[in-house]
């Protein structure tokens, strides 16, 4: 099977922020974050006129805001259950996409990896705080807080990041919504998979401009 870079992404601007302790300063940030937020949500609001542009996804993608349809592709009642090899099936983006000329000596001789002039396309590396920042941004969560974080990929405390290979499969397959709504900050959208008849629901927040997943799962449809 033909080997392809995990790309790795990082347009994970999930930086954390912190407060200030002055409280005017603090009454003044607040109101710009939310009117930046209002602002986003609105551009992002999304409907039956839209959905299917947000959840599209080119082969190979290169932005990691657009692998919105890898959240469908597995099944979850809550983020902690997805399968994260399903999610980060094409990385993070071609930021953190490294070129194995890139790494130190002293990383390729623990990969046990001797190049002598070869161009090693296949080799991937994900700062772990990188990957923590997409996962957080599109899931809530870090990678330590999933019931199944194996994710294929080996982790080198001294380097603090994930080392391996990713196949270059396409999984991407047609998706058409049926339905979308939104109660509160929470849209619900049906959808069908690839001709399927079944009927399946995935809820979601827009934080920011992005989609953070909530849940994602068949619908039982009386006969």
């Amino acid at each position: 099977m033909k080997k392809y870079p995990f790309i790795l992404i990082s347009a994970l601007l999930l930086a954390v922020t912190g407060c200030a302790n002055d409280n005017s300063t603090v009454s003044t940030e607040t109101t710009v974050v939310t009117e930046q937020s209002e602002t986003d949500q609105s551009v992002m609001e999304i409907n039956m006129d839209n959905i299917n542009d947000v959840f599209s996804l080119d082969y190979p993608p290169e932005n990691y805001e657009n692998y919105n349809p890898l959240f469908l592709y597995c099944y979850y009642d809550k983020p902690s259950e997805m399968d994260l090899r399903t999610i980060l099936y094409y990385g993070m983006g071609e930021d953190y996409n490294y070129n194995v000329n890139e790494l130190s000596e002293e990383e390729l001789h623990d990969l046990g990896i001797s190049i002598d002039g070869e161009q090693i396309v296949d080799l991937v590396k994900i700062p772990k705080d990188k990957l923590n920042d997409y996962l957080v941004k599109k899931t809530g969560l870090t990678i330590d807080e999933f019931e199944y974080n194996d994710i294929e990929l080996e982790y080198y405390e001294q380097y603090d990041a994930y080392y391996g290979y990713r196949a270059s499969d396409n999984i991407v397959m047609p998706i058409q919504f049926t339905s979308v709504e939104m109660n509160d900050d929470v849209y619900t959208a049906g959808y069908t998979v690839d001709g399927n008849p079944s009927i399946c629901q995935v809820k979601f927040k827009v934080n920011d401009g992005v989609l953070q997943f909530i849940s994602n799962h068949k619908i039982e449809v009386e006969e």
